[in-house]
This record gives C-alpha cells, structure tokens and sequence, in this order.
C-alpha cells in the first residue's frame, strides 16, 4: 500500500475536495498517465489528425467561397470530415471519463493499487453504457437550458454525477440515471458550489492554453501592426503554425477535464458518505482483519511470555536486598543576581520589535503568501527555495507588465489605424451620399480617379454603387436608401445574377464595413468578379 494513498470513500469539505483533486493527481501521476494513454491515446492521435483535417478543409472551402466565385466546395466531403470529427470527440471522451471512473475504481478497491488488465476490461465493456448516459444526459440538459436557461442548470448538477453513480453502485443507465437526482437531493446547493469552482478553475485553465492561438491569429490578421488583412481572415485556418496551435490548445484543453472528472468522483463520494455511509461501515467491518492488527496479536503473545519468565525469575531470587543512597540532599538557589545576568545578556533577549508596516509592504506581502500557497497547494510542497522562490515572487509583476504592454500595444495600434485611414481617405463618402452619388454623378469616373489615387478601397465602394445603379436601370432592384446589400440579393430573380451579386457583395463587405486596406493585386482579383457582373448586366 503507498504511504500517500488517498481514501475516496469518505465525507469532505470544499477545499478537501480541491485539495485532494490535485493531491491524487500528484501522486498517481506517472502510473495513471500512463494507464490513460495507453486506453485512450490511440483515440486521441484519431481525434487530433480529424481536427487538423477538419480546420484545413473547412477554411480553404470559406477561403473559395469569399474569395473565389467559380469555385464550388465539395460539400458531401466537408459533411465527411466534420461528421468524423464529431464522432471521435464523442469516442475520446466517452473513454477518457470511463478510464479515470475505473482507474479510481480499481485504485480504490486495492487501496493504492491498480489492476491495468482490470480497467481496460471495464472500459471497454462499459463504453455503450456511457455514450447511452451521455446521450441521455446532453439530451436533458439541451432540452432544460432551451426553457430559461434555470432548467438546464438544475438537471446539470446530479447529471454530472450520473457517469460515477454507474460505475461505483453497478447500476444501469436508467437507474443511474435516477439515482443521481436521490443523490444530490438535499445537498444541489453546496454541490452546485463545489461544481461552480471547479469549472471555473479548469476554464480559466484552458483559457491559458488558448491564448497563443488567439495571439496568432491577431498577429497573423494584423491587429497588432495596425494593417489588417481581408483575405488573411480565412488564410489563417490554412496556417500549418495556427493549426498545430489550435491541436495543442485543444489536447491540453481536453486533458484539464480530466481534473473535472476526479473531483467529480470525490463528491459522489462525498454525497455517498453523507448518505448511506458506505466507506465508515466498511472501514468497521475491516478491523481486526488487517496484517497490522494480526500483528498486535502475536505481540501481546510474545509480552506475556516474557511477563511470565520475569515473575519466575523474581521468585527465584527472592534473597536479593535492595541498596538505598543516603547521601544528603543540596538546595540551589538562584538568586535575583544571577538572574539579573541573564537580562542583561544580548544573547537571551528574544524580544523582537515590530516594526509598523506601510499599505505597500501589507500589499506585497500578501500577494507573495497567496501565490506562495498556491504553489505549495499545486505541488505539494513545503516551501518553495532558491531560483524557484525568486521566480514565484516576481512571476505576477512580469505577467502584469506582459498584459498592460499587449493591451497599450493593441490599443494604439487600433487607434493609429484609424486616424490613418481617416486621413488617407478624406474623400470618402458617407452613407448619406450614396442616393446622390447613384443619381447623379458619373460614377465611373469616381473609381478612375480613386485608381489614379491608388485607394483601392474607395475604388471597390465606387464599383458596388456602380453595380446597384445598373440594376436599378434594367428594373432588376429597386434602390432604396434604407435597403441593404441583402434586401437587393433577394430581389434578384434572376440565377445567373443571383451568385454573382452575392460574391461581389462579400467584397465589398469585407473591404469596406470591414475598413481592410487591399493592394493592386488584391484589388485585381475583386475587380475580375466585378467586371463579369457588369458584362452579364450590359448584355442581358
């Protein structure tokens, strides 16, 4: 048995529950990582490879779709892979919650030690029952958070036990189903509590994981150098380095439910105990049945024989005197001098004066203790010392400097941006204008001249109001101020317009609602889909 074995099977506060999560966590780490990657990594790598195709796929076909008006996306194809994808999700985490469920079974059930041959049967005998639960259970709480969200929060809170309530009691999924809200009854307040904080510490958690990836779509979008890219929106999804970043965020992500899970496990255990009492009535049935306790029986043999030779001893030699020491006895005293010796001595004076402290050191020494005791409850150490305590100290100064540099950074960046484009478009017009642009001015001269200005931009905002003019002229929309650009798709009845319009407006939304900045080049490739609109136009 491991000197740090961890009873599952008795009742627990909130902050033993936390406690114990990442205590478990900590001590079985090597064993259980290794346990849980041998049942679930091969699903896993499945997972992973359907992730990347899928993010691949799914981004050239919006790629096509935005940029490219020929292009046609192999819809039974992308239906394929997403519907892959879907099915190892479901696959991964179906096992991964039953792998911890019977690890914890069979760590329980040999007080430290696991059985691998033992929780690999189980998971895999158990696998259709906990997709039925699962079914069920997503099913409920869909349907409960569909009818003012209160519902769903309430079904979610025994639902989550349902999964450790089938496997610790061997119940069907029907009656686990049922037994979960017995369970919890009575006690949905401080469950929903405990369950509260532990969502918020994995989510947070996860958050961390996530953040590179969000960084590097930014980046790659251009929202921190201030020139932000239409067509990079899409390309980013193609990115090898987004993809494997999106992979990663998503294991780790994955990888944290697993602390979800345990401490799920230790408040079923938790409610158990409370309830039925199961642990209490088993560790009173094991007394007297331990090594230990067969042990102290043979002691107490073995100390009576020697009780019984040394009274037989002493009645043989009952001849023996006793000698008696009858020296007189001599008093010390300790006078006020001596005493006074002892004062006056530096050596003796522990007196220790306090010093009165400012908010600041109040501030910092605060800050450092609770960061302190998050490592020491994380790690399960004593004390942090050497690089690490200087680490742990001046860790929340340095990620407070990173947050206002990327936040400042962001911001003036966004803003320099603005005032860029503000000056460099002065002629742009206002929405207001557009009646009087289309009415009245020789709109085809404005894009020459915004050509001749190289402001693409306002050149693509021309060619659309052009575009809306034409077909006002043949009778094809009616134009009107309030209307959008997706009033006029609908009025559109003829197909051979409809597709056209509609890739010529993604343009143009993304371009100048979008307020991107585009070159000659990516301004070529839009004017190609522009000018077939208006051949189609003049000779229809």
């Amino acid at each position: 048995m491991k000197d740090q074995y961890i009873e599952f099977k008795k009742q627990r506060e909130l902050g033993d529950i936390l406690s114990d999560t990442f205590a478990f966590l900590r001590n079985e780490f090597k064993p259980f990582v290794s346990t849980f990657f041998k049942i679930v990594g091969p699903y896993l790598f499945i997972m992973v490879i359907a992730l990347a195709l899928y993010m691949y796929y799914i981004g050239n076909s919006f790629s096509l779709l935005m940029f490219n008006s020929d292009a046609v996306p192999n819809v039974p194809v992308m239906l394929l892979i997403g519907l892959f994808y879907m099915v190892s999700i479901v696959v991964v985490y179906t096992m991964s919650q039953s792998t911890v469920l019977h690890y914890i079974k069979s760590y329980e059930n040999g007080k430290g030690k696991i059985d691998f041959n033992t929780i690999k049967s189980d998971v895999y005998e158990s696998f259709w029952k906990f997709v039925g639960l699962a079914f069920l259970v997503v099913i409920c709480v869909f349907v409960g958070l569909m009818f003012c969200l209160i519902p769903g929060i309430y079904l979610w809170v025994p639902l989550s036990l349902a999964f450790a309530v089938m496997v610790y009691n061997r119940l069907t999924v029907t009656d686990a189903f049922s037994y979960s809200f017995t369970l919890v009854k009575d006690e949905w307040w401080i469950t929903f509590a405990t369950l509260i904080v532990i969502t918020i510490i994995v989510t947070i958690a996860s958050y961390a994981f996530a953040l590179p990836t969000a960084i590097y779509n930014w980046m790659k979008m251009g929202i921190f150098s201030g020139e932000m890219d239409a067509e990079g929106i899409m390309d980013v999804f193609k990115d090898p380095i987004y993809i494997l970043l999106n992979v990663i965020g998503t294991v780790a992500q994955f990888l944290l439910n697993v602390i979800t899970i345990v401490a799920g496990v230790l408040i079923y255990f938790n409610l158990n105990e409370k309830k039925n009492f199961t642990g209490t009535y088993e560790r009173i049935q094991s007394l007297g049945e331990t090594p230990k306790t067969k042990m102290l029986k043979y002691l107490r043999l073995l100390l009576l024989f020697f009780m019984l030779a040394n009274f037989t001893i002493a009645q043989q030699d009952s001849t023996a005197t006793a000698n008696y020491d009858t020296a007189p006895l001599e008093v010390r005293k300790i006078t006020e001098d001596d005493l006074q010796s002892y004062r006056d001595n530096p050596d003796f004076d522990y007196e220790v004066v306090k010093q009165d402290q400012t908010w600041w050191d109040d501030f910092k020494t605060w800050l450092g203790n609770l960061l302190i005791q998050f490592f020491e409850w994380l790690f399960g150490v004593e004390k942090a010392a050497g690089f690490l305590q200087v680490f742990f100290r001046i860790i929340p100064y340095i990620l407070l400097v990173v947050l206002i540099f990327i936040l400042i950074k962001f911001f003036l960046n966004v803003n320099a941006n603005a005032l860029k484009q503000a000056k460099k478009n002065e002629a742009l017009v206002a929405l207001s204008e557009e009646e009087h642009i289309i009415k009245n001015e020789d709109i085809q001269q404005l894009i020459q001249q915004a050509l001749q200005d190289k402001n693409y931009r306002l050149a693509i905002r021309y060619y659309y109001l052009y575009i809306l003019q034409l077909m006002g002229d043949k009778e094809i929309i009616v134009w009107e101020l309030q209307k959008t650009n997706y009033d006029y798709l609908n009025e559109i009845d003829r197909q051979e317009l409809k597709h056209p319009f509609s890739t010529i407006t993604r343009w143009y939304d993304y371009i100048w609602y979008g307020n991107f900045d585009i070159d000659e080049g990516k301004y070529k490739r839009a004017e190609s889909d522009f000018e077939s609109l208006q051949n189609t136009l003049k000779n229809g």
